[in-house]
């Protein structure tokens, strides 16, 4: 089994741990990346209604907003594949959606090789994390 932490301290070190220049570049690059994805999702909750921003982080441009309906469909389309897995996925999105419905706080799903991964972005809550894995890299 790989050893992950390893893995993102080494990535983490060498995309932050530069220098003091490079590092508080890569910070800020970090940072307009994920206003970007808030800009981005807030542009279109507003002209097409709840939903969650598919982001790949690797091909950006392949990035979707998916809304709650559309969702709901594909759900539905999941369950009569008996692809249990994404029907599940979809469901919990679902949820979680609609829980935070209301909410100004977007989700995001990570799109990469390995799956999905479900966010709350929080700016305030991102920038310090941000800070925080920068300074430790330094």
């Amino acid at each position: 089994m790989p050893n992950f932490g390893k893995k993102i301290k080494d990535f983490t070190t060498s995309v932050f741990g530069i220098g003091e220049t490079q590092r508080r570049m890569a910070k800020s690059a970090v940072k307009m990346i994920i206003g970007d994805m808030v800009t981005l999702h807030d542009e279109f909750k507003k002209y097409r209604g709840t939903g969650a921003l598919f982001f790949t982080p690797h091909d950006p441009l392949n990035s979707s907003y998916v809304t709650l309906q559309e969702l709901v469909n594909d759900k539905s389309v999941a369950e009569e594949m008996c692809d249990e897995n994404i029907a599940r996925f979809l469901d919990t999105l679902i949820k979680l959606l609609q829980k935070h419905e209301g909410k100004s706080q977007p989700i995001v799903v990570l799109c990469n090789d390995v799956g999905f991964s479900v966010h709350v972005l929080d700016l305030n809550e991102a920038d310090e994390r941000i800070d925080k894995v920068a300074d430790a890299a330094s």
